[in-house]
């Protein structure tokens, strides 16, 4: 008895879902545009706003370095008395420190592409600082009691506000950032280096002239991004794109007007680069020749116009001083016309003016009465009589330059 194979591929005789001899027909493919062989799933990602946030970041703390000490303590000249002393508040260290190191873990989180680290940066520190500042604001509004202190508070109500406006613009960029993402692309990809115009090459200009800026976000970018680069291929990478960069401007706005070959004008070789720079070099090695030669007026003859003289007593440990004598009110100051009317030994010193050599000359007489109470008097007779007294003379000079520097003083 024959039976019947059924084809390869083809339903089989026990095949319970089989109802008709032929097969199921191939799915149709997607109707496509002429021109268009196939379509792949893109997405861009979010927007990049760390430059406009960091910008906000570093105004603030711009304005935390010098205003802070004014808006807290009520102090106006609490940053010229901190120049001049030398010595920096604590709180004000940790105000200016707080603000950069809430900058750098700003860097570190964009760095790193880390979503939940930056919800957790955005909502702590918008918490603290509208904390801070709301307590802060509401104390400098207190009832003021003179117009000088309503003067002074309005003004500490306006920097407080200038400093919560660039928090806050700071904030909503924070909030931009989250709602739209990171983008997923190289961290260490530059802003400034993308574009090639004059713009953004002054504002990277400006960005190398801050003290260390530069470095700490190249040192930053290192420690935070995946890379098989050393540190020095990593620094010389570094140097390549900001020579690119440069290269790029040069190109793109000087070679408009200038084109390859042209000679360059005159007026640039002689008075701008090449005449303008030997003439800068050569003012830096010889001016300063000039500065301290005997041609600057500051340097020529600056005469003593009044003399004191103090002598004292003492013992040998300075533990008891008497004030003996007090003169200078009767002085007499002139210049001799030649070193031997001055009727001493020493050697003429080296001079280039004759008048840079003066006499001085008091009266014997002391300028105050001089009187000790009895047991003051009794101590001094002790003094004087020991072994070991001594008798200092101190001799004050004034005279009207440098202004830092009038009096002398010579024992």
């Amino acid at each position: 008895e024959a039976t019947t194979v059924p084809p390869l591929g083809g339903p089989s005789s026990f095949d319970p879902t089989h109802s008709h001899p032929h097969p199921h027909p191939p799915p149709r493919p997607p109707l496509l545009l002429p021109g268009i062989a196939s379509v792949l799933p893109f997405n861009r990602g979010g927007y990049d706003y760390y430059v406009l946030t960091v910008t906000a970041d570093m105004a603030a703390l711009v304005v935390v370095t010098l205003f802070y000490q004014l808006t807290v303590n009520a102090d106006p000249e609490a940053l010229v008395e901190t120049y001049h002393q030398g010595l920096f508040p604590i709180d004000y260290v940790l105000a200016v420190s707080t603000c950069i190191g809430l900058i750098v873990l700003d860097r570190i989180i964009y760095l790193n592409r880390a979503k939940a680290a930056k919800v957790v940066y955005h909502y702590v520190t918008y918490a603290a600082f509208c904390a801070y500042l709301f307590q802060l604001y509401h104390r400098n509004s207190g009832a003021p009691s003179a117009l000088t202190a309503t003067a002074g508070q309005e003004s500490r109500t306006r920097l407080l506000r200038v400093f919560f406006l660039l928090k806050s613009l700071s904030f909503a960029l924070n909030a931009r950032q989250l709602r739209s993402g990171y983008r997923q692309e190289g961290s260490a990809a530059s802003k400034l280096h993308r574009r090639s115009d004059s713009l953004s090459f002054m504002g990277f200009c400006a960005y190398l002239s801050v003290p260390f800026m530069y470095e700490l976000r190249v040192l930053l970018d290192y420690a935070c991004t995946d890379s098989s680069l050393d540190l020095t291929d990593w620094l010389k990478l570094e140097n390549i794109n900001r020579d690119l960069l440069r290269i790029n401007v040069r190109n793109m706005t000087y070679r408009r007007y200038h084109p390859f070959g042209h000679p360059q004008p005159w007026w640039k070789k002689v008075i701008v680069q090449g005449g303008g720079m030997f003439l800068l070099l050569m003012s830096i090695l010889l001016v300063p020749f000039f500065i301290f030669s005997t041609s600057n007026p500051q340097v020529g003859v600056n005469p003593v116009y009044a003399a004191s003289l103090n002598i004292t007593v003492a013992t040998a440990d300075h533990a008891a001083v008497f004030p003996i004598f007090n003169g200078g009110f009767q002085r007499f100051v002139h210049t001799p016309q030649r070193w031997e009317e001055l009727g001493t030994n020493a050697t003429a010193p080296p001079v280039n003016y004759p008048q840079q050599i003066q006499e001085v000359c008091l009266a014997p007489d002391s300028n105050q009465l001089w009187s000790l109470p009895p047991p003051a008097l009794k101590t001094f007779n002790d003094t004087v009589l020991k072994e070991g007294t001594l008798v200092l003379a101190t001799w004050t000079f004034r005279r009207n330059l440098p202004l830092d520097n009038q009096v002398l003083e010579a024992s």
